[in-house]
């Protein structure tokens, strides 16, 4: 087996994949930031679970930005634990590169 062959595959739906590529060709260095993401949040709720990326547009403002969804076959309870588990091991410590242009 060679290096990185046991490493799960970033897989994951892209709604509006125009759009988000090319916010994501504005915001390069969101990719790296959000291929992290996907690794984190995949140990913390489910190596298999689903995510989705979309890109969302404040009606109001204009402002875009990319969100990361997972989806889980759990409790809200214990997906909220999770998910704050997910923020204080690394999304808090990635906010000044994120420049509020990416969320999970």
């Amino acid at each position: 087996m060679t290096e990185g062959q046991d490493r799960q595959p970033l897989v994951l739906q892209i709604e509006h994949p125009e759009e988000v590529f090319r916010f994501l060709a504005q915001n390069t260095t969101l990719v790296g930031i959000i291929e992290e993401a996907i690794s984190v949040l995949r140990g913390v709720f489910r190596a298999d679970a689903p995510l989705f990326l979309e890109r969302i547009q404040d009606e109001e403002t204009g402002e875009e930005e990319l969100f990361l969804l997972v989806q889980v076959d759990m409790e809200p309870e214990e997906a909220l634990q999770k998910l704050h588990q997910f923020d204080e091991e690394w999304f808090l410590d990635q906010q000044e590169s994120i420049g509020g242009l990416f969320n999970v």
